[in-house]
């Protein structure tokens, strides 16, 4: 059964213990639920949108008590439901969004600096200049920034993220 998440709007500002949002259910394709969070730390509620899907919101809900348990952080577990699937899915929603805004955020700054780091945190070395005007007016400076800064922080995982930079 595949169960999806479509229209998705989330109120960031609104969302207090809980995200505030509201989407629609997708069962095998077929729009058949809304859900909404009002984000003051409720439950999700679902609704069919129509009387007729009512039987394949039930078969969602019970197709998800099937899945294993769901594992929190804390090592705590709970069974799953249509509720907790939704939640789930709009947590992957949120994340990639996050990815897509850091990753255009990430090019931007390429336009003008280099930028090192890991997965978690990073550095910039900015230039008044376009990095691809620096690149060609002083590209023996460039690899001695580059050098320093790696020697400085040697063994903390950091690589260049520039995808503007040339490897020689």
């Amino acid at each position: 059964m595949k169960i999806e998440l479509k229209q998705i709007k989330h109120y960031e500002r609104l969302s207090e213990e809980t995200n505030c949002f509201s989407a629609f259910i997708y069962v095998d394709g077929i729009k058949c639920a809304s859900a909404e969070n009002r984000g003051n730390g409720g439950n999700t509620d679902i609704w069919p949108i129509d009387i007729k899907y009512k039987e394949i919101v039930k078969k969602a809900d019970e197709f998800c008590k099937t899945l294993p348990p769901y594992v929190f952080s804390d090592g705590d577990t709970m069974p799953y439901s249509l509720e907790t699937l939704v939640d789930e899915l709009l947590e992957k929603h949120l994340d990639e969004k996050h990815k897509e805004k850091q990753a255009k955020k990430m090019e931007k700054l390429f336009n003008n600096a280099i930028v090192l780091g890991n997965d978690r945190e990073y550095y910039s070395i900015k230039f008044e200049i376009s990095l691809a005007d620096f690149i060609a007016k002083y590209p023996n400076q460039l690899k001695e920034y580059i050098s320093k800064f790696t020697k400085k922080h040697e063994g903390k995982g950091y690589r260049i993220l520039n995808t503007n930079i040339p490897q020689s």
